[in-house]
């Protein structure tokens, strides 16, 4: 496995704390020599730098969920590329830091052995030639869904639990997203645009978050979730019993320390993907074809 550092300070970082995560990406994969580590002072320019896909990546986060800090970037065959942020690593951090750090690594090395297995789900649209359709962005948005909950629930099954601060934020991201979904409605000459961002962007990151949570909601045998956002009025208008549901389809799926035929995930892919317009519908949102491309539409009532 080769380590990269830019634009950091060697002299700043913990190398014992490196040391353990870089392990435990190792312990992951089936391949650590086809792996590269990079632990960056400047996570975007990293990350644009080595994707042509994402030249003007941006780390900010869905709703104020800060900013992204790792990310797996598939290569050639079996070879991937981990970037993490170098500030997770720093000398004297606190212990929760500490834990988290090493977590995120550990992360991002299940991402990196679902690639090199074969098992990646995010590009099904583009494997099964789905196209910029309604089904292919429905399949798409499943597919990050299905690889975000696999990979949390193998981590949430050793009861290694992410921090509590990410659940604490759950309550401001589903405010947010409410809150752009009303104004997406209003004015109704600029509907259109709006309503299809609501969708592309939040809801679509929205997806990917509660399938993240699902991980550690099974894991924990139902018990994750705080009532006080569960209860919330942003949670039963957004989410509402669509969390029931999913729980239920994703409790189905492998987490990612068990290797599984990819025909077999394309299938849940398909099966989740098949519930997400029901799930549009609580908030009044509806995706379909047109002679024009994909259209989103909303029923003209305040979520």
């Amino acid at each position: 496995m080769e380590l990269v550092f830019e634009n950091v300070n060697m002299e700043a970082l913990d190398l014992d704390r490196i040391s353990r995560g870089v392990a435990r990406v190792a312990q992951q994969v089936p391949r650590p020599d086809d792996v590269t580590v990079v632990f960056t002072g400047d996570f975007e320019q990293s990350i644009r730098s080595r994707s042509i896909e994402q030249p003007e990546y941006t780390a900010d986060r869905l709703g104020g969920m800060g900013f992204a800090s790792a990310m797996t970037l598939a290569g050639e065959g079996p070879e991937c590329t981990i970037v993490a942020s170098a500030a997770f690593f720093v000398v004297g951090e606190e212990i929760e830091q500490d834990l988290d750090g090493v977590r995120l690594l550990g992360h991002e090395g299940w991402h990196a052995a679902i690639h090199q297995r074969g098992e990646e789900t995010g590009d099904v649209r583009l494997r099964r030639g789905l196209g910029d359709t309604a089904i292919g962005f429905l399949h798409a948005t499943a597919g990050v869904a299905i690889g975000e909950y696999r990979v949390e629930r193998s981590l949430c099954n050793e009861h290694w639990w992410p921090l509590d601060t990410y659940l604490t934020v759950l309550s401001s991201v589903l405010e947010g997203v409410r809150s752009r979904l009303r104004a997406a409605i209003v004015p109704a000459p600029d509907l259109p645009d709006k309503v299809w961002t609501v969708v592309t962007q939040d809801l679509h990151q929205l997806l990917t978050h509660l399938s993240y949570l699902a991980g550690q909601e099974l894991a924990s045998g139902r018990t994750r979730l705080p009532t006080s956002i569960s209860q919330s009025d942003d949670w039963n208008v957004v989410v509402g019993d669509y969390w029931g549901r999913l729980l239920d389809l994703l409790d189905t799926i492998a987490p990612a320390d068990v290797p599984t035929g990819l025909s077999r995930l394309d299938a849940l892919t398909a099966s989740l993907a098949e519930t997400v317009p029901t799930w549009l519908a609580r908030s009044g949102l509806a995706i379909a074809d047109t002679e024009s491309g994909i259209y989103v539409s909303h029923s003209g009532l305040e979520p």
